[in-house]
């Protein structure tokens, strides 16, 4: 039986372990450019870990709604879902949570520094020799790292704890991948320019942030809460969700936080703060462009200092061997 619970969790660990060495390898095959060859190779691999999130999250959606229409023909429902979907879903959640952390610990624990010892041992061995040191590779860790960060965000609704226990990963995490790369690991024979892709890993940041919104705002405005736990369970009725008790409760709150409250909820709040954020993105998309253009010019420059370098350089040398220079 817990092996049942687990198969989901298993599943997509599984494959966010495997799948990515694939990638890894198809794409050198496809002779691309290094650069594009990396973010390929991340795009595949954050759509890959972001899908599987996804399709969970669609079968947990599944599972929920049919206990809600059993629930409705027969007035209870016997499975865990039923009595409380909310503990139900930051369970699988909280189970990837911890696989995660499992994982990036074992292979770094279990697999780099033993991979480290044998080649250093037996580096007569051809095999051995072949294998090599294990690089450090930088777009795989932000990866995993943007990973962890996903699945705090999704679960932090349905699993107030989960937010603790990222941050307890990544202090744990900081101090794996130092041990790692100062005793394990070699720097990647391709040069990574970690600034030119800071935009990047910022938009994928972004992308998955909005993906983790949309189950939980979903789940506040659509689905009714269950009668078996949680904060609502009292108000658990037809055609009741979080949001519309939430707002509910709202109309007994003194006039001053009351009227607040309606303002940022209401269009007159959303509307200026939307055409505000897109005035701001607009601003520093302007400002980066600016930047770079200002870069473009300063390299043009430096390349006609260079030029007209190499062009007194040239006219001394020819000086000198004419005998122009004479000594005094």
């Amino acid at each position: 039986m817990l092996l049942v619970q687990f198969l989901p969790s298993f599943t997509l660990t599984g494959l966010n372990i495997v799948v990515p060495v694939f990638f890894q390898k198809v794409v050198t095959l496809e002779d691309y450019w290094p650069d594009f060859e990396i973010k390929v190779t991340i795009f595949r691999t954050v759509f890959l870990r972001l899908a599987s999130v996804m399709v969970l999250v669609v079968s947990l959606r599944t599972q929920i709604v049919a206990c809600a229409e059993e629930f409705d023909q027969c007035g209870s429902c016997v499975n865990t879902v039923g009595r409380c979907w909310e503990t139900f879903v930051g369970q699988q959640i909280y189970r990837l949570v911890i696989l995660d952390f499992i994982v990036v610990t074992v292979v770094t624990l279990a697999v780099e520094c033993p991979r480290k010892i044998v080649v250093k041992k037996f580096s007569s061995f051809r095999l051995v020799s072949f294998i090599g040191y294990q690089e450090f590779d930088i777009p795989k860790n932000v990866l995993d790292l943007v990973y962890a960060q996903t699945l705090c965000w999704l679960g932090a609704f349905f699993s107030p704890l989960i937010p603790a226990i990222t941050v307890m990963k990544m202090l744990i995490y900081f101090y794996l991948k130092k041990l790692t790369v100062l005793k394990n690991c070699l720097p990647p024979n391709r040069p990574y320019r970690a600034s030119r892709s800071s935009a990047f890993f910022m938009t994928i940041l972004m992308f998955s942030f909005v993906l983790c919104v949309i189950p939980v705002v979903y789940s506040i405005g659509r689905i009714s809460p269950s009668q078996g736990c949680g904060a609502f369970r009292v108000y658990s009725k037809e055609d009741f969700t979080m949001f519309t008790i939430v707002k509910d409760g709202i109309e007994y709150w003194p006039t001053v936080p009351h009227d607040i409250m309606e303002f940022l909820g209401s269009w007159t709040f959303y509307v200026p703060m939307t055409v505000l954020l897109c005035l701001l993105i607009y601003y520093y998309v302007a400002v980066i462009s600016g930047h770079k253009r200002m870069v473009e010019l300063l390299k043009e420059q430096l390349a006609l200092d260079g030029k007209d370098k190499q062009y007194l350089l040239s006219q001394v040398r020819i000086a000198l061997m004419r005998g122009d220079f004479k000594k005094k």
